[in-house]
């Protein structure tokens, strides 16, 4: 009995797998991204790093029709780091949080969504990663659905500590930028993600449903459904070209002033006229 206990539970431990990962491998590669070893600076504002990224635009809501506003997202990678940089065009930034001790979806902002294992689950504190910031440049973040809500930054009397992002408006719209520390980032590694855009009216009315979603298939939660990006290699490092120093002259005396050694030689032979004439 217990050999047949333990058979049924070791093949629904394999089927559980299997289902997982299936559930995984069926979303949609989305790229490669391609890493880099310059320097980046969170200050949103587009790294030239960002243009050898993967380069991913959304521009219609969950039922596939055109939204009022668009995001490109560029993404790149350190050795410790994902980099996502979010460029939003939209004409109404008119909506901000009620309590801005408490940042929501409720307010136009860029929400990131990472499977850094992409293995689909979803765990209380754990995973996947929810990370937004507002075009007020307000943070919120969560670790699994049901994980503890973390609001705004350190700095600003929240806890939010597992990222960094900064935001800022521009014409026709606000640029978002992230800085993601991750361990184990390197060539071939898989993350799972989903970007999405709040896009709220002044009057508040747009709903999740609004949301321009780069994956139709996914909610913020479904893990299971995200695509996934893989990562390239680092590039190296770009370097100036370096000009040569001109090269100093040699200190022998084969390259003394001819002037100097004329004078050397004519005074030579002068003192052996002389010695000369001694002799006689």
């Amino acid at each position: 009995m217990k050999k047949i206990l333990s058979v049924m539970l070791c093949a629904v431990m394999v089927l559980t797998m299997a289902a997982s990962v299936l559930a995984v491998d069926s979303a949609k590669n989305a790229g490669t991204v391609a890493g880099t070893s310059e320097t980046l600076t969170l200050d949103a504002k587009k790294d030239a790093a960002y243009a050898k990224g993967l380069k991913l635009v959304a521009d219609s809501i969950k039922d596939g029709t055109k939204a009022p506003g668009s995001v490109t997202y560029y993404v790149t990678y350190t050795k410790d780091a994902l980099w996502i940089f979010a460029e939003v065009k939209d004409s109404t930034l008119d909506v901000k949080n009620a309590d801005e001790k408490k940042p929501s979806y409720k307010a136009d902002s860029i929400e990131i969504m990472l499977d850094p294992t992409n293995e689909g689950k979803n765990e209380p504190d754990v995973t996947p990663w929810q990370m937004r910031i507002d075009s007020y440049n307000l943070v919120s973040a969560r670790k699994g659905q049901k994980g503890a809500s973390l609001y705004l930054r350190k700095a600003e009397g929240g806890n939010a500590d597992f990222f960094e992002a900064k935001s800022v408006k521009v014409d026709g719209g606000f640029n978002a930028e992230y800085k993601i520390p991750m361990d184990g980032l390197k060539e071939g590694k898989k993350i799972g993600f989903n970007f999405c855009y709040n896009d709220w009216t002044a009057d508040g009315k747009t709903n999740r449903t609004g949301t321009t979603l780069l994956n139709k298939s996914s909610t913020s939660w479904t893990a299971e459904y995200y695509d996934y990006m893989v990562l390239g290699k680092i590039a190296a490092q770009t370097t100036a070209a370096t000009t040569k120093a001109p090269a100093q002259k040699p200190t022998s005396p084969a390259t003394f002033d001819a002037g100097i050694i004329l004078a050397v030689v004519a005074a030579a032979a002068g003192a052996g006229v002389v010695v000369s004439k001694k002799r006689k």
